[in-house]
């Protein structure tokens, strides 16, 4: 992509992680998107993600191939942009059955290692747990990008490199003239565009009816507690029994139920039942304290995986959408820009194109 080429007008709908990395690679390719969402930026699903980084547990081949390529484009991106919060600390997974830990040990590969292993290398691993388990499955593919943090940060380089942000502003509908998408309608004004990509999360759906496409999602909600920082007492991601546990670079811990998001009824009393089992499970200085509960709504396509591509008959509109957004944003940013600005298409999306749903 030669940055002296000239690139259509491009809009870009929702400044979450999947949003900002694709006006980062947008913007380094030389095109100048402009970026509208109508919070401050960041996103409903980015703000209350639990931000794992993997490729394994449950995915069919070709899914973990996409996960495992944009595992390796997080590194890259860590490399290229020195402040943004990536960490590749592993993670220690005993919430399985010791037969569906063998299960999990079999999908271990020469890029992304798995391996079983026992006490002793668990206690050397996590001297802090207070009960340590007799078998758990260490990957140190897997990893962790603060989530608010890496999509401002993601977003502020495309700002720099001359994509414009326009928080605060809501989208209203698509604008359409002769069959052709040509803009979003604002409460803030129209915007034109040669080119408008829908990365509204669980907005999308409305967006895309307006054209005359189904997008069937679900919306599971998840919640985490954020506890009040502490010194560092964790090395990597903790998926135990009851709970998924991990420890920021501020010091903070951020528990969950489970990865793919709970519906909670009672958000304070599941707080207090996640920041129990944070100091049943940890030996800390002192009890950690909750300091911050998010729910929030995981855009999650009815069959599961991501819808990455230009709507069907409607060749001015792209969507990118999906759950795992932390994981799959820093392959997400770079193939779907190359598609916006008229490379050939990306063999690991093909089975994510939104026609999957008009055909059905």
């Amino acid at each position: 992509m030669s940055k002296t080429q000239t690139y259509p007008s491009i809009l870009i709908i929702g400044a979450g992680i999947i949003g900002a990395a694709m006006a980062y690679r947008l913007a380094r390719a030389g095109a100048a998107p402009i970026v509208v969402d109508a919070g401050a930026g960041g996103g409903e699903a980015t703000a209350a993600a639990w931000a794992w980084l993997n490729a394994s547990w449950g995915n069919p081949p070709p899914y973990a191939r996409l996960r495992k390529q944009s595992l390796g484009l997080w590194r890259e991106l860590g490399a290229e942009i020195p402040e943004l919060p990536v960490r590749f600390c592993g993670s220690l997974t005993y919430d399985l059955s010791d037969a569906d830990l063998e299960t999990y040990a079999l999908l271990s590969t020469d890029d992304y290692p798995i391996q079983i292993i026992g006490p002793d290398a668990i206690r050397a691993r996590e001297p802090n747990l207070i009960d340590v388990p007799a078998r758990a499955a260490l990957c140190l593919a897997e990893g962790v990008a603060e989530p608010l943090a890496s999509a401002t940060i993601l977003r502020q380089r495309a700002v720099a490199l001359g994509a414009e942000f326009r928080p605060h502003t809501r989208v209203l509908g698509l604008i359409t003239k002769g069959g052709a998408v040509t803009g979003a309608a604002t409460d803030a004004g129209d915007i034109a565009a040669g080119i408008v990509v829908c990365c509204g999360g669980i907005g999308s759906p409305e967006l895309l009816a307006g054209v005359g496409f189904d997008l069937p999602m679900t919306t599971p909600e998840g919640l985490l507690v954020h506890t009040e920082p502490l010194p560092r007492a964790l090395t990597g991601l903790l998926v135990a029994p009851g709970m998924e546990l991990r420890q920021t670079n501020t010091g903070r811990f951020v528990a969950g139920f489970d990865f793919t998001g709970s519906i909670v009824g009672e958000p304070g009393k599941a707080a207090g039942i996640l920041v129990a089992r944070i100091n049943a499970t940890l030996k800390l200085p002192e009890p950690a304290r909750p300091a911050l509960t998010t729910l929030g709504k995981r855009p999650t396509p009815k069959d599961g995986f991501p819808v990455i591509g230009f709507v069907p008959g409607v060749p001015e509109l792209y969507v990118a959408t999906m759950h795992s957004g932390m994981t799959l944003a820093a392959a997400v940013g770079m193939f779907g820009a190359a598609e916006i600005l008229g490379e050939a298409k990306e063999h690991l999306l093909g089975p994510y194109r939104p026609d999957r749903f008009a055909q059905a």
